[in-house]
C-alpha cells in the first residue's frame, strides 16, 4: 500500500482546518486556545483514505505568521502540498511564505484549492483563478491544479478528492532511506502509558519492540507500541504518520525536533556544510550572521560562515554552526529564516554533518562542499578526504559500511555508486587480513608522492641499507593511523608500482645498496671475521672500535643483506652460524633445551641462548618451559 503525507500550507483564516474536516470528518484543531482563537496553532494530523487504496497521512499547517516554525516543522515531510487560498481574499502575505518555503524544500506535488468560493460571484471566483494560475508559474508548484471549493456548501469538494488521486497516484514514494528515522514533531503523556511521540516516519520501517535511539540526547528507547492512525500495528513503514509508546525516556527528556533513528546512523552535530539558495538573488548573507535554521521539525539558532568580505548571495557554499546540537542527514532539506525580525529568505540541502572547521571563502572549499551535495563516484571520495581531515590524517581508508552511514545511502545505491568509482578508477579498494576499505585516487597518489618522497630521504641518509623498514615507514606517513588501515593503505601504494617492497623493507625502484672499493673490502673483513668465530661472534661494537664508525653502515648493509643475523640486541651471528643452529635443531627427537643445542654445536650458554631465543622469534621453535620443539621445517638455502 502507498503511503504519502499531505499538508496545508496557506494564510491564516483561509479555511485550512475547515477544508481538511470536509475532506475527512475530522476537526484538526485540538488545543482550547486554537478552538477559542479560530485559528491553527499547532499542527494538527489525521489520515484521508481516497478510492484507489491510497492513503494520505494528513498534517494541517498554522498560517499565521507567528506560527511559521510550526509550518515549516509541518512541511519537512510532506509529499503532496495542499494550498489553501481563500477566493474572497486571494494570495495574501502568508500564501506567498508559505509557497516559498513549500519551494525550498523541494515540494513539487501540489494542487491549490480556492476555499469560500460560495462568499464570492462566478466573475471574481473566475478573476482570483487567474491571479493564482499566474503567481504559481516559476515556482514549484508551476502547473498545478486550482479548484474552487466551499467547506460549507461542499461544492468542488469532489473535484478536489479526483485530483487528490491523481496527484497521490502521480507522485513518487519517498525516497528510500538506509535506516529508520522519524522526525519528533509531538510528545505528551498518556495515563497509563507513559511517553508517547508522533512524527512522520522518513525511512525504514519501525516494528513494535524495536530498538531505537533517541537524538541529539543519545538515549536508548524502545518502542513499545506503534500505532498508524490511531491504530495499534506491528510495524510502521516509510511515509506513514505514526505514534510510539516508548520506554527509556521520560516525557522531560523529548521535545519536537528530537530524531528517533537506527542506532549507529545519525551524528549528532552543531555544524554542518550546506548548499544555499536564496530567495532573493539581490539578497545576501553576511559572514557570522544570526538565523533561523528549520530542518525537519526543529527550529534552531544559528551562525552563517561565508566570505567575511563581500557575504553570499545567490547560490553559494556555507557552513552553519549551530547553537545547539542536531541530528541530521546529508541531503537533507532546510529553511533560513533571519533572526529579527523574522522573514523566510533562503533554504538549502545539507552537504555533509559534522565536517571539520573551513575556511569559507576558498574556492577549493567551496568545490568539496558542492561535491559533498552530489549523489556520484566524486561524492564518496570527498566524503573519504573530508573523514581525514576530521582525524587530522592526510588519508583515512573507510570500511564500507562507515563510508555508507556518512553518505547516508541505502546499500543498493552505494554499491551502484562506488561499484562505477571503484571501475572508473576515481576510488580504490584496499584490503588486510580480511578487513576491507575504500580509498579515493586523489589521496592515493598523494600518499604516494608522500612515502616517495620519504624514502627519497631515507635513501640519501642511508645509501647502504636496502630500504626503510615498513614499521617506520608506517609510523612517519600515518603516525594517527590504525596498523591494520596502515597496511591496506601501503599495501595500496606499493601495488600502484612507486615503490617496492623488498622483505620488511620499502624502497625506490632505482635505489641499489651497493658498496664502494673500500667499503666492499672493509665488508669482506668483517664477514671473515664473524665466519672465523662462528660460534663465538665477536661484539658489533667491538668491531665499530677496531675499525673505526665508517664500519657501522657497512655492518648495516651486511645485516639489510642477511649476511649477519642479529640474534638479539646484543649479539649478532654470520648467517652460517644460524643455519647450523637450524640444522642441529632439527636433528633432535622431540624436545630439546638450549645446553642441548649448546652441546651440540660447541659453543656457549650466552650463545645458545641467544640462538634459541631468535628461534622463537622466528617462530620456527615453540617454548614450553625450558624445552623447545621444531614446529617447522627450516627454509632450503
Amino acid at each position: 500500500m502507498k503511503h504519502l503525507i499531505l499538508g496545508t500550507a496557506g494564510h491564516v483564516d483561509h479555511g485550512k482546518t475547515s477544508l481538511v474536516k470536509a475532506l475527512t470528518g475530522v476537526d484538526t484543531d485540538r488545543l482550547p486556545e486554537e478552538k477559542a482563537r479560530g485559528m491553527t496553532i499547532e499542527l494538527g494530523f489525521t489520515h484521508l483514505d481516497l478510492p484507489s487504496g491510497i492513503v494520505l497521512g494528513v498534517v494541517d499547517m498554522p498560517g499565521h505568521e507567528k506560527f511559521i516554525k510550526h509550518m515549516a516543522a509541518g512541511a519537512g515531510g510532506v509529499d503532496i502540498a495542499l494550498l489553501v487560498i481563500a477566493a474572497d481574499e486571494g494570495i495574501m502575505q502568508q500564501t506567498e511564505e508559505h509557497l516559498e518555503i513549500l519551494g525550498l524544500l523541494g515540494i513539487k506535488q501540489g494542487i491549490v484549492a480556492l476555499t469560500k468560493s460560495d462568499l464570492v460571484d462566478d466573475e471574481w471566483l473566475a478573476m482570483v483563478e487567474e491571479e493564482v494560475k499566474e503567481r504559481l508559474k516559476g515556482t514549484s508548484l508551476s502547473g498545478a491544479p486550482v479548484i474552487p471549493v466551499s467547506s460549507v456548501t461542499g461544492a468542488g469538494i469532489e473535484s478536489l478528492m479526483s485530483a487528490l488521486e491523481t496527484a497521490a497516484s502521480q507522485a513518487a514514494e519517498r525516497k528510500a532511506e538506509p535506516a529508520c528515522r522519524l522526525y519528533i514533531d509531538r510528545a505528551f503523556v498518556l495515563t497509563g502509558q507513559g511517553t508517547v511521540v508522533t512524527g512522520t516516519l522518513l525511512g525504514g520501517n519501525i516494528r513494535e519492540g524495536d530498538r531505537l535511539e533517541l537524538l541529539p540526547a543519545a538515549v536508548q528507547v524502545k518502542a513499545k507500541k506503534v500505532e498508524v492512525h490511531d491504530k495499534p500495528v506491528q510495524i510502521a513503514e516509510r511515509g506513514q504518520r505514526v505514534a510510539l509508546n516508548l520506554t527509556g525516556a521520560e516525557k522531560s527528556e523529548v521535545e519536537r525536533g528530537m530524531v528517533l533513528a537506527t542506532p549507529g546512523w545519525l551524528e549528532p552535530t552543531g555544524i554542518f556544510d550546506a548548499e544555499v539558495r536564496m530567495l532573493d538573488p539581490k539578497e545576501h548573507i553576511e559572514h557570522n550572521q544570526r538565523l533561523r535554521l528549520h530542518i525537519g521539525t526543529s527550529e534552531v539558532i544559528c551562525r552563517a560562515r561565508v566570505p567575511k568580505q563581500e557575504g553570499a548571495a545567490g547560490s553559494f557554499s556555507i557552513q552553519l554552526e549551530l547553537e545547539g546540537r542536531i541530528a541530521l542527514a546529508r541531503g537533507d532539506r532546510f529553511v533560513l529564516r533571519t533572526y529579527s525580525p523574522a522573514r523566510t529568505i533562503a533554504g538549502g540541502k545539507v552537504a555533509f554533518a559534522a565536517p571539520p572547521r573551513r575556511k569559507i571563502g576558498s574556492p577549493a572549499e567551496a568545490e568539496s562542499i558542492r561535491v559533498l551535495s552530489g549523489e556520484g563516484p566524486e561524492m564518496l571520495g570527498e566524503i573519504i578526504r573530508v573523514a581525514a581531515r576530521r582525524k587530522g590524517c592526510g588519508a583515512w581508508p573507510m570500511e564500507p559500511d562507515e563510508l555508507r552511514r556518512m553518505a547516508y545511502l541505502t546499500e543498493e545505491a552505494f554499491d551502484r555508486i562506488a561499484g562505477r568509482g571503484l571501475h572508473e578508477g576515481n576510488l580504490m579498494r584496499l584490503a588486510w587480513e580480511g578487513s576491507s576499505y575504500i580509498m579515493d585516487a586523489k589521496s592515493m597518489g598523494q600518499m604516494a608522492a608522500y612515502v616517495e618522497q620519504a624514502l627519497s630521504s631515507y635513501h640519501a641518509v642511508h645509501p647502504l641499507k636496502r630500504g626503510m623498514p615498513k614499521e617506520e615507514a608506517r609510523q612517519k606517513a600515518f603516525p594517527a593511523m590504525d596498523r591494520k588501515r596502515a597496511a591496506a593503505l601501503m599495501d595500496g601504494i606499493i601495488e600502484m608500482g612507486g615503490i617496492r617492497a623488498d622483505g620488511e623493507a620499502l624502497r625506490l625502484p632505482a635505489h641499489e645498496a651497493r658498496l664502494g672499493e673500500k667499503q666492499l673490502a672493509m665488508a669482506n673483513s668483517i664477514e671473515a671475521m664473524f665466519k672465523s668465530q662462528l660460534m663465538a661472534p665477536p661484539d658489533l661494537q667491538d668491531v665499530v672500535k677496531a675499525m673505526g664508525p665508517e664500519s657501522e653502515p657497512v655492518i648495516d648493509y651486511l645485516v639489510d643483506a642477511g649476511t649477519l643475523v642479529k640474534a638479539s640486541s646484543e649479539v649478532s651471528f654470520h648467517r652460517d652460524a644460524v643455519d647450523a643452529a637450524i640444522r642441529a635443531a632439527s636433528s633432535f627427537e622431540g624436545q630439546f633445551s638450549a645446553a642441548m643445542l649448546r652441546d651440540a654445536l660447541k659453543t656457549s650458554r650466552k650463545y645458545a641462548i641467544a640462538l634459541v631465543e631468535w628461534m622463537d622469534a622466528q617462530d620456527l621453535t615453540q617454548r614450553s618451559g625450558d624445552l623447545r620443539v621444531m614446529r617447522k621445517k627450516p627454509a632450503q638455502r
